[in-house]
């Protein structure tokens, strides 16, 4: 609530929080505010997060299926994250295909408001070879959703590092964390 309170009367695109109970609570001071979660949504919070009108990082399909039989008024507002390089989270090519699969078997239960990647080696001050491999995956996987018709609002990349280190990866958004405070 307080990186909230400081942002008040500010322009920027959503915020980001790590889980739904984040966006609990700061749904109870700033109702309206655009919000991302970065961290993973289990299957029995989509329907709070949803309701809550938050956006969701996804990066596999078996994380879509609990949506298809909620009872929604809107569909989930959905970022899908690109396997890169990082290794821990994020859809390789194989995962990407079953997504639009998906996306395509259920029309209307999810829309794809962003697309994004979390670079692996931002912080490396002596060279930025690895960042701009990462980032050529990326633009691959913007360019094959493209091709299915689906161009995000957002594409998110960088990080407060990334900032300042590889102005090559910034695209539409960047997700500041240590920069902000």
């Amino acid at each position: 609530q307080e990186v909230c309170r400081a942002l008040d009367g500010q322009t920027f695109p959503f915020l980001c929080v790590d889980s739904v109970e984040e966006v609990a609570c700061i749904r109870a001071v700033f109702p309206q505010t655009p919000i991302v979660i970065l961290g993973y949504v289990p299957r029995h919070q989509l329907a709070t997060a949803v309701r809550y009108g938050a956006a969701f990082v996804v990066s596999k399909v078996d994380q879509l299926e609990g949506l298809r039989d909620l009872l929604m008024s809107r569909p989930a507002m959905i970022h899908i994250e690109i396997e890169t390089g990082l290794h821990r989270q994020g859809a390789d090519v194989a995962e990407q295909e079953r997504l639009l699969e998906w996306l395509r078997a259920h029309p209307g239960r999810a829309v794809v408001e962003g697309l994004c990647t979390h670079l692996a080696d931002a912080e490396n001050v002596t060279s930025d070879i690895f960042v701009k491999e990462q980032v050529e995956v990326f633009r691959e996987a913007v360019f094959r959703f493209a091709k299915e018709g689906i161009v995000p609002t957002y594409r998110h990349v960088a990080c407060s590092a990334a900032l300042w280190l590889h102005p090559g990866a910034l695209f539409d958004v960047v997700r500041l964390g240590i920069s902000l405070y």
